[in-house]
């Protein structure tokens, strides 16, 4: 599973430095079955983050916000959804996936 990051740019150094971590982590424990796209550009609204698949490939679409906190947390619950494709949006699945994501960034 390959991961690519596009609009980088449009946070500091340092948080693409701790969002790249996370990536690592994510890639290591919660593997996925397709590449992922992560695009950092702003939503509309009080939207952090969108997850769906198109051509092949996960997609995330990240606001960027100078909280990586904020940054990072919003990418692990999207990487949850990618891994209970298919079942309830937030149910029992998810929830376990999502603390499972979480966990392994915590590593």
């Amino acid at each position: 599973m390959r991961v690519e990051l596009k609009g980088k740019e449009a946070i500091s150094k340092e948080n693409l430095k701790l969002l790249r971590s996370t990536i690592r982590k994510l890639k290591k424990t919660c593997k996925l079955d397709k590449n992922v796209v992560i695009i950092l550009k702003t939503l509309e609204g009080k939207i952090h983050g969108l997850s769906w698949t198109s051509n092949g490939k996960h997609r995330i679409q990240l606001t960027p916000n100078e909280c990586v906190v904020c940054l990072t947390d919003t990418l692990i619950h999207e990487w949850a959804h990618f891994m209970t494709e298919g079942r309830e949006h937030h149910g029992d699945a998810w929830g376990m996936d999502y603390a499972k994501c979480y966990r392994a960034t915590l590593k």
